[in-house]
Formats: C-alpha cells, sequence, structure tokens
C-alpha cells in the first residue's frame, strides 16, 4: 500500500517472476517489473526526472523497478503473479484502515489471554 502514497504517478503495476540460477548453481525467484501505467504522461515524465535526475535510466519496466524499488527486491506472493495492481482511490485511507483493523486484531487477541 505505501507504494500508492509514495508514488501517486503509478497508476498500476503488473509482476512475473521467474527462477534462475545464482552463482553457486541454486535456483532462486527472480521478480521483474512485466508492466507498469501511469496515470498520465506528465506524471510519467515527472517522476522519472524525480528518480533519475541524471538521466541513467530508459523506460523500460526493469528500469522502473530499479528506480522506484531502489535495487530492493519487491515481494510479490507467487499466485499474484500477472495479476495488475491498480492504485486504490484513496491508498492512504485505505492503509489507515488496515491499520486499525490489524490494531483491532492484535488488542482483541491480547484480552483473549
Amino acid at each position: 500500500m505505501h507504494i500508492w502514497i509514495q508514488y501517486p504517478e503509478i497508476k498500476s503495476l503488473t509482476f512475473e517472476d521467474n527462477y534462475e540460477y545464482d552463482d553457486n548453481g541454486s535456483y532462486f525467484r527472480y521478480i521483474f517489473l512485466n508492466q507498469i501505467e501511469f496515470i498520465n504522461e506528465e506524471a510519467k515524465e515527472d517522476l522519472h526526472e524525480r528518480l533519475d535526475p541524471d538521466d541513467i535510466f530508459d523506460e523500460e519496466p526493469e528500469d522502473w523497478k530499479e528506480m522506484i524499488f531502489d535495487g530492493i527486491q519487491p515481494i510479490v506472493d507467487p499466485e499474484s503473479m500477472l495479476q495488475t495492481f491498480t492504485r486504490p482511490e484513496n491508498p492512504q485511507k485505505e492503509l489507515d484502515n488496515l491499520i486499525a483493523e490489524i490494531s483491532q486484531v492484535i488488542a482483541s487477541a491480547g484480552g483473549a489471554s
């Protein structure tokens, strides 16, 4: 949810995964950005300028992944691959509601002992 608050320019994200070999010959799951959609072209340009002021990256999905996630692999449920995640209408409100629900569950679990 935080990504929608941090990057209001993004309308939707679609991830895909693949299994690759590491240097030791072991498999690892690699998640890549299959598609990114912006709220409009100006928002795309503004975000690119904000994240990449030196214009090092192109605007391919994997370049956006590098800029947005800053080299950290995003955590995406394997069941959600190729599912498009769309920006909620009010991400801050949804995050606040989720935090309230979690707090309520924790409070009720604490009282159950």
